[in-house]
């Protein structure tokens, strides 16, 4: 028979109580120390993958230490000032179905009768512990709204169903965490709950960090993927690394004080000498998207480009269809490129789908292979010309008669004339090949 050992807290006891590792982008760590220190709240901003989870872990920890824990002299300390004086920690992963009652709390029923009981806000509040409510968009927008008392200069949580007004004890702070332009606009955080924090942004990699020399601490003997991931950067970006000049694959093991040089994808440039990292590069350029990038699709569909897109994909929908269809996963998610089967993806910076499309047309060179309106904006299927005596009743007898030629989309069948609509496109398409000219003459 086998026994598994395992530890058990109460939402509010439990605290970070080792050290853990934790690499600075910039000067975050004073940033959040002096916020903590004047009980300012605290919002995270980036894609999933940069660290925003561990990173508030890492400060539980360090406000914890004793040169660095901060009591008032003016009222009596919480539970996270006493006892073995770390900071309980408290993290509450947001969904959709998320209720006001699941974070303050709820009448339950038992052999006893009804009782109260807290739920995790309650509880960090009167304890005095950091509260972590990741990935804040994903909640009810009412639910939202619960937290404004608690974090301007009156700290109070109202409990209607008690008729309770709570004082929040000191050490309480509100940390949460969102993923900017995730899904679609109305994913976002209003502005009156927004301007109630300082924001800390994240992202994949500090730019101080790129094209110049620094140092990385790493304990025992791990492979350059895993360091080179945990610093921020994952493996599908990669397609070169070399250890004191001598290329290597992903499983060469660290034992320190190496000289390691990390290249992205070659393109352009042919390293065929060296041990390259990814599978070859995918000359025929396919994509498939996340979720949260279908406008980006249509617009390179209107380039030409083959880009299957569906909003109830999953990650491993995704993943089986890129190694399936030989397609690139272009995604705002860090977490999903770092997944161990993906072979080929793109993480796009950008929030704004003009400018993602921009970005990754200059990343990858794909400037000579626009081929516009060659693919149907709806269904990615590919659009071939057809004669107007096969369309004549299929079309508005209006548009029929003010254009000559026609165009049919072979999946979907829809039909596509050179109306305004055409000529609004064929400017922008315009002066996405004037910003690639540009882009390139500089580079």
């Amino acid at each position: 028979m086998t026994t598994t050992e395992y530890r058990e807290y109460r939402v509010e006891e439990y605290s970070v109580k080792e050290e853990p590792f934790y690499a600075p982008l910039s000067d975050e760590i004073e940033i959040f120390t002096a916020a903590y220190k004047q009980k300012i709240p605290v919002l995270l901003k980036g894609p999933t993958g940069v660290g925003k989870t561990r990173f508030i872990e890492y400060m539980a920890w360090r406000l914890s230490q004793p040169l660095n824990v901060v009591k008032s002299k003016n009222k009596k300390p919480g539970p996270s000032a006493s006892g073995n004086g770390m900071i309980p920690l408290v993290t509450v992963a947001c969904h959709e179905d998320l209720t006001a009652s699941d974070l303050i709390g709820r009448y339950l029923l038992d052999a006893n009768g009804t009782r109260w009981v807290d739920g995790p806000l309650t509880r960090a509040v009167k304890a005095g512990g950091i509260c972590y409510l990741d990935e804040i968009v994903e909640a009810r927008k009412d639910t939202t709204v619960i937290i404004h008392p608690l974090t301007d200069h009156r700290r109070l949580l109202t409990i209607d169903k008690l008729g309770q007004v709570i004082e929040a004890a000191d050490g309480f702070l509100m940390v949460i965490s969102y993923k900017p332009g995730y899904q679609n606009a109305l994913k976002d955080l209003k502005h009156s709950t927004r301007q109630r924090f300082v924001a800390l942004e994240f992202d994949f990699l500090p730019e101080e960090q790129r094209k110049v020399s620094f140092r990385h601490t790493f304990c025992g003997t791990p492979s350059v993927k895993d360091t080179v991931q945990a610093i921020g950067v994952p493996h599908t970006a990669i397609d070169l690394i070399l250890v004191d000049g001598h290329s290597v694959d992903f499983a060469h093991r660290l034992r320190g004080g190496e000289r390691i040089a990390v290249y992205p994808v070659f393109e352009r440039l042919d390293i065929s000498p060296l041990i390259r990292l990814r599978p070859k590069p995918l000359r025929d350029t396919r994509f498939i998207l996340d979720v949260h990038l279908g406008k980006l699709a249509r617009y390179l569909r209107m380039l030409g480009f083959d880009a299957t897109y569906d909003r109830d994909w999953d990650d491993n929908s995704v993943i089986d269809q890129s190694l399936e269809q030989k397609r690139i996963i272009l995604t705002r998610d860090i977490g999903l490129l770092k997944h161990s089967r993906v072979t080929h993806g793109c993480w796009l910076r950008h929030h704004q789908p003009l400018e993602q499309l921009q970005e990754l047309l200059l990343s990858l060179d794909l400037s000579r292979q626009l081929r516009p309106f060659t693919r149907c904006m709806d269904c990615n299927g590919q659009i071939q010309q057809v004669p107007r005596s096969k369309i004549s009743t299929q079309v508005n007898p209006e548009i029929f008669q003010r254009f000559e030629a026609f165009w049919r989309c072979r999946d979907c069948l829809k039909i596509y004339w050179q109306g305004s609509h055409y000529h609004r496109m064929r400017e922008r398409i315009s002066k996405i090949e004037l910003t690639l000219i540009s882009a390139n003459n500089r580079g």
